[in-house]
């Protein structure tokens, strides 16, 4: 008959935080219009995994004031934004982190520049009138 005799181990285990960074995208329209709504959307990923990351909120801003946010859905968000006033803004987008079970996700933000103005109907103002001076000057050359 063979007799069992107690017996026991111990190890120490140190449990470290699974600390992960993550990257956050921003795509605005190229032609945002002066107190008309624009869509901003972007993605939320872990720099580990590239996997997307769901259920996180975003928020936007330009020169400090704010835009709006929304929670990632499938890792992706939309905001809608409006500029009132003409000029040149950078429209950043956050996501300050958070805390999960198990796995902490790391703050970032993307950025992107702004002109609101009429940059794009200028060109064609220039060249409409230019074009009238040339028509008046053939007929004036008559």
């Amino acid at each position: 008959m063979v007799q069992f005799l107690p017996s026991s181990a111990t190890a120490q285990v140190t449990v470290t935080p699974n600390i992960v960074d993550t990257v956050l995208t921003l795509i605005v329209p190229p032609d945002v219009i002066q107190g008309e709504s624009f869509l901003m959307s972007g993605e939320l990923r872990r720099t580990d995994t590239n996997g997307l990351l769901a259920g996180e909120t975003i928020t936007a801003v330009y020169n400090g004031t704010a835009l709006g946010s929304d929670v990632t859905q499938n890792g992706t968000y939309n905001i809608d934004g409006v500029i009132n006033e003409m000029g040149t803004y950078t429209v950043t987008v956050n996501f300050a982190g958070s805390t999960r079970p198990g796995l902490t996700l790391r703050p970032s933000q993307g950025t992107f520049n702004v002109i609101l103005g009429a940059g794009a109907t200028v060109p064609l103002m220039v060249g409409g009138i230019a074009a009238l001076s040339v028509i008046l000057m053939a007929i004036s050359l008559k």
